[in-house]
């Protein structure tokens, strides 16, 4: 879901005083998300892995000789652009992020001591993430009324968040994580040599599916993309390359709602799988609503 977007909505369920916490792992999505946060000066922190934010011992790192390649090529690329958002992002682990960034360039290694040592590291940063955006919940518990966080690392501010009462927002970017390993487990079955290519299940240690069960269950919502192809006209009459897709639970009410407050309905429409209406919203992004009543088609 873009960032703007969904900035938006999480202004239209807050008083101004009402701030934001991010806990992100580096995703694009929600460093946009954090960046127009910032700007409407709704974002408490951001916590996330190693970023560059132009630091004179960046800025002098960058420029060895061979040092500054390799920085420059791995964890130095992780630029936010915005002095605004740099000063309100809190870095966690990053010790465990430079040592696998470096690890992951030493070809020169065994590929399965590099593999291991890599995830050993990955789930080294996300712990500290995860407990630096807890951390961060509990101490700014009267302020921050909303937390997104990204899957793997919301766990602690989301159980923090739900104890003061304050909105949890997962950044879901795929399927369902069982989801993922059926649909592996069956193309193993069928095709080993294509669903061999696919990302392990393996590497995430013991524990971590559960975990991510109950970032799901303690979620008030979850932010799923799914892509469209390049020339879809799904998203007219909006120009942007994205729409939003939100569940209500009584499609018709919300439509009559929308109506007597004067918005314009594009259209409606009714399926085996559900009820559906689509408006464009104040920044031209449309926006489409689903009753769901049944399973949602599979494409095939």
């Amino acid at each position: 879901v873009p960032s703007r977007s969904v900035s938006s909505m999480v202004q239209m369920q807050s008083s101004q005083k009402d701030k934001v916490l991010v806990v992100n792992f580096n995703a694009p999505e929600l460093n946009q998300l954090a960046r127009a946060l910032a700007a409407q000066g709704l974002l408490e922190r951001m916590v996330r892995p190693y970023v560059n934010k132009g630091r004179l011992w960046e800025k002098a790192l960058s420029k060895l000789p061979l040092g500054g390649r390799v920085y420059d090529r791995t964890v130095g690329r992780r630029q936010l652009g915005d002095p605004a958002l740099a000063a309100l992002t809190r870095e966690a682990g990053v010790v465990s992020d430079w040592c696998s960034a470096l690890v992951g360039r030493s070809h020169w290694l065994p590929n399965d001591w590099r593999h291991g040592w890599t995830n050993r590291l990955h789930m080294s940063v996300r712990e500290s993430v995860a407990k630096v955006g807890g951390q961060l919940m509990a101490q700014s518990a009267a302020d921050v009324r909303h937390v997104v966080a990204y899957e793997g690392f919301a766990l602690p501010a989301f159980e923090s968040a739900q104890r003061s009462g304050a909105k949890r927002w997962l950044n879901y970017p795929v399927a369902h994580h069982r989801q993922r390993r059926l649909i592996r487990d069956e193309e193993l079955a069928l095709q080993p040599s294509f669903a061999s290519t696919w990302p392990g299940f393996d590497d995430w240690g013991p524990g971590h599916e559960e975990r991510l069960d109950r970032e799901i269950d303690t979620a008030d919502q979850v932010l799923l993309g799914s892509p469209f192809a390049a020339d879809s006209d799904y998203f007219a009459p909006s120009t942007a390359s994205f729409m939003i897709n939100l569940r209500v639970h009584d499609c018709d009410a919300m439509v009559a709602k929308l109506r007597s407050e004067g918005i314009e309905i594009l259209g409606e429409q009714a399926e085996d799988y559900g009820k559906f209406a689509w408006i464009v919203d104040c920044d031209g992004i449309k926006i489409e609503l689903w009753e769901q009543a049944g399973p949602a088609p599979t494409g095939e």
